[in-house]
């Protein structure tokens, strides 16, 4: 089990018992208590309204309201927000502002030089990013990329997951069709591409060929880690043959992007949560004093 959910646990099942929670509050008591059952049941609306009513039917047992109050409520919070995965290393990648704050742009290896629909964000409420080329309010001559820096902790397991649309104007039922394509990769500030095993060439790539939708859910080599100028890439390409292309525009979505630390290990406490955490303990401490000097409950 996580080290992170642990402490969230114990630090949940020090409050109950300071506030003198009732003994037959069996699911408060299993929620803070018995991971399976945390993991299969607490986590829903429903469940935590249940345990905010347990609580609530148990304050009679408490002393004094304005703590009560506070404590109830730290409590609750510290509950629902327990189950708390360790943050993705890729920033906005679910694009949810509708920008591309976090990502850098380039167009024919020249920077962020396009001020026609190379790049564009679709229309919200759920925003993505969108690579157009070879249309004709595109500038690239050939591709495209959009990228973001990284850097992978050593010694971890991660993961890459991303949601990909791509569509092409033709398609092979047109005469004259050349697909464009492309590729999904980890660069080295090089110019060179690597897949997710940390060899020489891409983690996917495929022709544009009418739309078709993609979702990555790809485990990444630990080798990756040791890349000092490592990126995550997304790159789109005009297809060409010995006349050129064939003219019609090609587009990639890109959504949902994350890499993040797979692994009971690698659940974290955000530092939100560590302030949570300190002043709910400090809240339970000062309380439990106060019940001895006090002789306890009345």
């Amino acid at each position: 089990m996580a080290n992170g959910l642990l402490n969230l646990v114990n630090i949940a099942v020090y409050l109950l018992n300071s506030l003198v929670v009732q003994k037959n509050n069996s699911d408060v008591k299993k929620c803070v208590s018995n991971v399976n059952y945390w993991r299969s049941q607490c986590p829903s609306s429903g469940n935590i309204a249940h345990i905010i009513s347990k609580l609530r039917g148990t304050q009679k047992n408490y002393r004094g309201t304005t703590m009560n109050k506070l404590m109830i409520g730290g409590v609750l919070l510290l509950l629902s927000a327990a189950p708390q995965a360790m943050a993705s290393v890729i920033t906005n990648g679910g694009f949810t502002d509708c920008s591309y704050n976090g990502w850098s742009k380039d167009t024919d290896g020249a920077g962020d030089i396009s001020v026609l629909d190379d790049f564009t964000i679709t229309s919200g409420p759920n925003c993505a990013a969108e690579l157009l080329v070879d249309a004709g309010n595109t500038e690239a001559w050939f591709a495209n990329t959009l990228f973001q820096n990284i850097s992978l902790n050593s010694g971890e397991q991660y993961q890459l997951n991303v949601d990909l649309t791509a569509g092409s104007e033709f398609s092979s039922a047109d005469n004259g069709f050349i697909a464009d394509n492309f590729v999904v990769a980890f660069g080295d500030g090089t110019g060179s591409y690597y897949g997710a095993d940390g060899q020489l060439g891409s983690v996917f790539n495929a022709d544009i060929d009418g739309n078709t939708s993609y979702s990555l859910n790809i485990m990444l080599d630990e080798t990756l880690s040791a890349f000092t100028n490592l990126s995550l890439e997304f790159q789109l390409l005009i297809g060409f043959d010995e006349f050129g292309s064939d003219f019609g525009g090609s587009f990639l979505q890109v959504d949902n992007v994350s890499i993040t630390a797979v692994g009971d290990d690698n659940i974290a406490v955000s530092a939100p949560s560590q302030a949570l955490l300190f002043g709910l303990g400090l809240a339970g401490l000062v309380f439990a004093n106060r019940q001895r000097s006090t002789g306890g409950d009345q």
